[in-house]
């Protein structure tokens, strides 16, 4: 096969030329010929070659951070291109430099709009509407230079362009040009409720050069996040501003929305409303939005996009940036028309929706400020419907206390539930420290009408303090789906009714004591004892008084044995016997009640300390007559009946009540199993004369006891006279204490006998 002759290249021309000098040089200048060969021959491209040196030199400075360099010769590779009609190549070296350059972060208008119409020239050419719209968009901002005889009309922008795609959709960011509208939120408040008018405001400006042709927004769409439906106005040239400053610059409109079920809309869930769109040169639209959300929670707003749909063309611009969307100021109305107000720098662009205010009123009538303990407790609860509809209620109570265990709630007689209702509004739970009541449902309660309950519980005996907490869950007629709650909170402070003081003092057992050498029949077993051993009988005086400041209703007082310990029984008898009727106990009012103790032994050698444990019973009820009685206990201290030791007891006879002369009686008890001698010795006084025995010797056989009486007549009137005996055991060398007995005192001196001032 012959060899085939290469085709001469750049280098091999050059070369040959070279050495050739004597007819013509190519060193700097290449042939004309070969200049032309442009059209994928082989030859030399002048375009490709220049472009080449920009690109490394755009390395060069891209590698030393010289960016506003290197922005500058890739606008440079795009002219190359635009000069040698490559504009496809031109137009994507265009576009980055037009969205990230420096020259729109720093406001380098007239470089950006050197790019804006290269990009222009090239999307015409190459019929990319989406682009050429774009930058249309962008030209018609008022900072660029405006050019004479430049039409600067939105909507025929695309006239007389071959274009790619029929009819193109272009999607236009606000963070990425210069827009010739601005979109701004503002919502009117920081937070509001459910159901209630929720004021917002989006105002529309005009950024466009004077002159241009007015913009047409066929509609808007405002998107949230959170609770509170996005929402739609459209265009309509027929709404009429509410009110507007002296030059007509600044229009205020009123929009209020429905949803979008009622006619036809691209998102269902959007709610809709109407406006005039029409956006004028150096003009600002603020629309006033009024909405009513319907759910809680925080709401934000994510986007405003204004949709402008032309004969050739459909345009979205979109506003997502927060610092783009949301603005500080509020447009309303003044004496002026309209005037600007700023709420404040730094203000949160989040709006709180807090749950619908509930209207349905709780109220506790004759709610008292202090219960007692061991109360029988009847709180009524009262339900006005203050809504404007009927509603579907629920009720839940629960009593919570910080420490113990809480009543068991139960509902009284005033509750009226539905028959089908019954089982379950019964139920409840009571655990520890809370106790809850709840109903299934108490049935539809009709606006401005008024359901009474009432919740009963049995106090503790102890005080303390407790929250009663009442829940209404309710739901309106015209929004099923919505549970709207209500709680009232009440704090119940339990103390106790009453407080007692005891006085317990020995008195004279009248009846003789058993006898060591007498043997009665018992039956046999523990069941069948029959106390038979000594006897004592006491007296306790109880004192009561009212803890609260009004009137309580006393209806009996008794004294109840809890138990005896040490082998013994005992029997109470109230003095004066059982009350007659209830009597009132006013704040601060002292009532004495006197109740005869007589305890035995149930065997006769039986010597040990016997302790008594016994509680005050008091039934009483509030003043109210229609108030429940209730049952108080009052502990007793612990009482202490020795039986093994000596005793001597003190009482007063009357005498001659014409002399005052009076008897004195000492008896002189000896329980134990020895015989004892007791010296007797009587002090002389100033205060008395007497008679008996000045000083004596008494011998007790076991089980045994004397009364040794002395008669006194007093020297002074209308006094207290301590008489002094001595007796002391001539055996153990014991001075036995005197105790006295009723109607007398004792100190630590002995005891004190009252002599009346009237003889």
């Amino acid at each position: 096969m012959a060899n085939k002759e290469p085709a001469f290249t750049g280098q091999s021309l050059g070369i040959r030329s070279a050495s050739k000098p004597s007819i013509y040089g190519t060193y700097l200048c290449p042939e004309p010929g070969f200049i032309e060969t442009s059209s994928g021959e082989s030859g030399y491209d002048d375009t490709e070659n220049l472009v080449n040196a920009l690109r490394s030199s755009t390395d060069y400075f891209f590698r030393r951070e010289q960016m506003h360099a290197v922005e500058r010769i890739q606008f440079q590779i795009a002219r190359e291109h635009m000069r040698g009609r490559y504009w496809k190549d031109a137009i994507d070296c265009l576009i980055p430099l037009w969205q990230n350059s420096s020259w729109r972060q720093t406001g380098w208008w007239h470089l950006l709009e050197e790019v804006d119409l290269a990009i222009r020239e090239c999307a015409r050419l190459l019929g990319d509407g989406e682009t050429l719209i774009a930058v249309e968009w962008e030209l018609l901002n008022s900072l660029f230079t405006p050019r004479p005889n430049w039409q600067y009309d939105l909507s025929r922008c695309l006239d007389g362009v071959e274009l790619l795609k029929p009819r193109p959709q272009a999607v236009v960011r606000a963070e990425n040009v210069l827009s010739c509208v601005s979109a701004a939120f503002t919502f009117g408040a920081v937070e509001g409720h459910v159901g209630e008018a929720l004021s917002s405001q989006l105002v529309i400006s005009s950024l466009a050069h004077q002159g241009s042709v007015p913009i047409k927004i066929s509609h808007i769409k405002i998107a949230f996040a959170g609770g509170l439906k996005d929402l739609e106005i459209h265009h309509d040239a027929i709404k009429d501003p509410v009110v507007t400053t002296a030059d007509r610059n600044v229009q205020l409109y009123q929009i209020t929305f429905h949803s979008a079920s009622s006619i036809s809309s691209t998102s269902v869930q959007s709610l809709l409303g109407s406006s005039d769109l029409t956006v004028f040169p150096n003009c600002t639209k603020a629309l006033s939005l009024i909405t009513l959300p319907r759910e809680a929670g925080d709401v934000s707003i994510i986007s405003i996009t204004l949709c402008v749909d032309a004969d050739l063309f459909h345009l979205d611009f979109v506003t997502s940036r927060e610092d783009q969307i949301c603005s500080d100021d509020l447009w309303i109305r003044s004496t002026a028309g309209l005037s600007k107000k700023s709420l404040g720098k730094g203000r949160s662009n989040v709006f709180t929706i807090l749950p619908k205010p509930p209207k349905m009123r709780i109220e506790l009538p004759n709610l008292s400020k202090i219960h007692f303990t061991d109360e029988h407790v009847a709180i009524d609860i009262r339900l006005v419907n203050e809504e404007e509809e009927d509603a579907t209620l629920t009720l839940d109570v629960r009593l919570l206390g910080r420490s113990g265990t809480t009543p068991e709630l139960s509902w009284g007689s005033l509750v009226k539930i539905p028959e089908d209702k019954k089982e379950s509004s019964k139920n409840g739970t009571h655990t520890g420290k809370s106790s809850h009541l709840y109903t299934d449902s108490l049935g539809q309660l009709v606006c401005n009408e008024t359901q009474n309950l009432s919740v009963v519980f049995q106090a503790n005996p102890e005080p303390a303090e407790y929250v009663l907490e009442i829940v209404a869950l309710y739901h309106l007629s015209s929004e099923l789906g919505t549970t709207i709650s209500k709680t009232s909170v009440t704090d119940l402070v339990f103390l106790r009714p009453f407080e007692a003081t005891y006085d317990m003092f020995p008195q004279i057992h009248t009846e003789p004591w058993p006898s060591y050498f007498r043997v009665d029949d018992v039956g046999d077993g523990e069941d069948n004892a029959v106390a038979s051993g000594l006897c004592q009988s006491w007296s306790l005086i109880a004192r009561t008084t009212s803890s609260t400041a009004g009137t309580l209703a006393i209806e009996s007082v008794e004294l109840r044995v809890l138990g005896v310990h040490s082998g013994a029984v005992c029997l109470v008898s109230k003095v004066g016997g059982p009350d007659s009727g209830p009597s009132l106990l006013s704040a601060n009012e002292l009532r004495e009640s006197q109740f005869h103790l007589t305890t035995q032994k149930l065997d006769l050698e039986d010597r040990r300390l016997t302790t008594l444990e016994l509680q005050l019973e008091i039934k009483w009820r509030r003043e109210n007559p229609n108030s429940l009685p209730s049952i108080s206990f009052l502990a007793v201290p612990q009482l202490a009946v020795p039986f093994g030791e000596p005793r001597v007891l003190a009482s007063v006879q009357n005498g001659q009540s014409d002399t005052g002369l009076f008897h004195l009686d000492y008896a002189i008890e000896n329980p134990s199993m020895h015989l004892l001698t007791f010296n007797l010795t009587m002090e002389s006084s100033e205060e008395f004369v007497f008679s008996g025995p000045k000083s004596t010797s008494l011998q007790l056989v076991p089980l045994s006891r004397h009364t040794v009486r002395y008669t006194l007549l007093p020297s002074v009137r209308g006094a207290w006279i301590s008489p002094r005996l001595s007796v002391v055991d001539v055996y153990f060398k014991k001075t036995l204490k005197i105790h006295a007995t009723q109607g007398m005192r004792s100190d630590k001196k002995g005891i004190l006998i009252w002599s009346d001032a009237e003889g």
